[in-house]
């Protein structure tokens, strides 16, 4: 339920007329009963343990789709976007942070599955746009999380903390 899974379920169903090749790779589901009235052929892929055979998949997809009603930095997000992989999610939590609406993926306001339905719609009719997005997105996640960006973050906030250090705690 907090995955989204419904509002996924609506917009797919609601796509699959303008959409019916739209092929949906489920990666990681525990229990896929929930999908069995897709119209929507689907391929259901248990967890991969595996993190090269991950960013296949994900670089595979066109698109990536997140309805989640709460994140906070979700890992999968930055995985599919370090991979070239735009991504279409609600805008909740860290997902703002990382995901810049129509440049390198799509910021759906909350919980309405109609915004799914225009993100998905935004990436399918345009491939020049899709490619630039996903090209924007790995960029994204190349400058934001790189060991040298992250360590400078750490040193910083450290300083910050000792300077402000006025005797307190040690």
């Amino acid at each position: 339920k907090i995955k989204g899974g419904l509002f996924l379920i609506k917009a797919l169903k609601h796509l699959h007329s303008k959409y019916p090749d739209l092929l949906l790779l489920n990666i990681g589901s525990y229990d896929n009963t929930v999908l069995n009235g897709l119209p929507n052929r689907r391929i259901d892929i248990p967890y991969i343990g595996d993190p090269v055979l991950l960013a296949e998949y994900y670089a595979a997809a066109d698109i990536m789709v997140m309805p989640s009603q709460l994140e906070n930095l979700s890992l999968a997000i930055c995985e599919a976007m370090a991979c070239g992989t735009p991504v279409i999610a609600f805008a909740v939590g860290g997902n703002p942070e990382i995901i810049t609406h129509r440049e390198n993926g799509y910021l759906a306001r909350p919980f309405k599955w109609e915004e799914l339905v225009a993100g998905i719609s935004f990436f399918l009719e345009n491939d020049q746009h899709r490619h630039t997005a996903g090209q924007k997105a790995r960029l994204t996640i190349i400058k934001q999380f790189n060991s040298k960006r992250m360590a400078d973050s750490y040193i910083e906030l450290y300083e910050e903390v000792l300077k402000n250090n006025t005797g307190g705690w040690r």
